[in-house]
């Protein structure tokens, strides 16, 4: 194996665990100096490479937090990636939700008050999970957060997906320098790694055993055939960052000083992580069709967007070209009259089976208009990072359907009776 026998454009790439290539699951070579170097770079106890991205991670984190406890419960943001909802029907997880404040799908900001009384409410919990930075890039406040953990002896996990590159910064605010327990990366979103490339960062200052039993928490849930493809460029990464660390500030400074023309230029940019720009794009007139199109004449293809917010992602490898011409394409569009945003109905929802259950239980489609009253079977997402309208053993209510109409979810999974 592989059946291509090193033939073709990848190829002579494309290995398997022959002699002198390591085992990732079990690695005494290449890959653990690989990922020692990793370790290194990122100032942890250890980092693992996982080659399906941060959704193995996500699995590995729950799991580690979770592990020999009956009925697990997890306090987490709203805003948590389909790949935890997932987990949390794997493993049986209890899930108390942050909901916080928010106006779109796509963000959520929560007062520390609301993570304190769910802790005392749920003095049994096993962590504390959140999605820093979110689509559209607010950084939640980490180091306040794991101080709350801390002292209540609970884990804190952070799903930090679209930052990689935050530990580079002169600025640095990955989790893991502020306080985190384990924290996941997807370092394909930012950092120049194959599509699938991504981090599991242990902390120097966690409980021993989330560490020891972390590897095995990886491999529980990993394929056997893991890419070497991927591997190779996690390894070439840990190469780039020694030799270009200085690219980040560089670039960081750039994309401020771009967003701030877009500003003074009558846009709506919203604050928050350094490598994202996030437009209110109904604020400056436009509706997503008009918006896109208007993109598409400069070869221009936004990172997200939806009714009310376009998300722009930039990495090191981004030439000044692509940020003139991103310059360009949003300067030479006049701005209009605002749209008026629809006040949407984000309610709490009702739980009415476990989300393990509802997900597990026979489903059938029926169209949305005719969902009252029934209970969700398959978790509804508009794009992966974003906050679930309704979840798995939820009850769909009228508010409910007035939010999937909104955002043009035509038909819906719900338990069958």
């Amino acid at each position: 194996m592989p059946g291509h026998k090193g033939k073709g454009f990848l190829g002579k790439f494309d290995i398997t665990e022959i002699n002198g290539a390591d085992v990732l699951y079990s690695p005494s070579g290449i890959i653990l100096q690989s990922e020692n170097n990793a370790t290194s770079l990122f100032n942890t106890a250890h980092t693992f490479y996982s080659c399906e991205g941060s959704t193995l991670c996500i699995k590995a984190m729950l799991h580690l937090v979770t592990k020999g406890v009956k009925d697990p419960v997890i306090i987490a943001t709203r805003n948590s990636h389909i790949a935890f909802l997932n987990a949390c029907v794997l493993l049986g997880i209890k899930v108390v939700w942050l909901y916080g404040q928010r106006d779109t799908l796509c963000s959520i900001k929560f007062d520390l008050q609301e993570l304190e009384t769910a802790l005392l409410t749920n003095p049994n919990a096993c962590g504390v999970y959140l999605t820093s930075p979110d689509y559209l890039g607010y950084i939640s406040p980490i180091k306040e957060i794991s101080k709350i953990c801390k002292n209540k002896h609970i884990s804190l996990l952070v799903d930090n997906a679209h930052a990689s590159y935050s530990a580079f910064l002169k600025d640095n605010f990955h989790p893991i320098s502020l306080g985190a327990d384990l924290v996941c990366d997807s370092a394909h979103k930012t950092l120049p790694t194959l599509t699938g490339g991504a981090y599991l960062h242990v902390s120097k200052t966690c409980p021993t055993n989330l560490l020891d039993n972390a590897r095995n928490a990886l491999k529980l849930f990993a394929s056997t055939s893991p890419s070497y493809l991927i591997l190779q460029s996690l390894d070439y990464t840990n190469l780039y960052l020694k030799n270009n660390l200085d690219k980040f500030n560089v670039l960081a400074d750039k994309i401020t000083k771009l967003k701030l023309e877009l500003f003074n230029n009558g846009y709506n940019i919203i604050s928050g992580e350094p490598f994202k720009i996030v437009i209110n794009i109904s604020d400056y007139g436009y509706t997503k069709n008009e918006f896109y199109t208007h993109l598409q004449k400069f070869k221009i293809e936004p990172e997200m967007i939806e009714n009310d917010y376009s998300v722009f992602m930039f990495s090191t490898n981004n030439t000044n070209k692509d940020l003139k011409t991103l310059k360009k394409a949003l300067l030479t569009l006049p701005k209009k009259t605002k749209i008026e945003k629809q006040q949407l109905n984000f309610v709490r929802t009702k739980q009415v089976l476990s989300i393990r259950t509802a997900c597990l239980k026979d489903s059938r489609e029926i169209l949305v208009d005719n969902a009252e009253g029934s209970i969700c079977s398959q978790s509804i997402v508009t794009c992966p990072p974003a906050i679930p309208i309704i979840i798995s053993g939820e009850l769909v209510t009228k508010e409910i359907i007035e939010l999937l109409k909104y955002y043009d979810v035509k038909t819906i999974q719900v338990v069958k009776n």
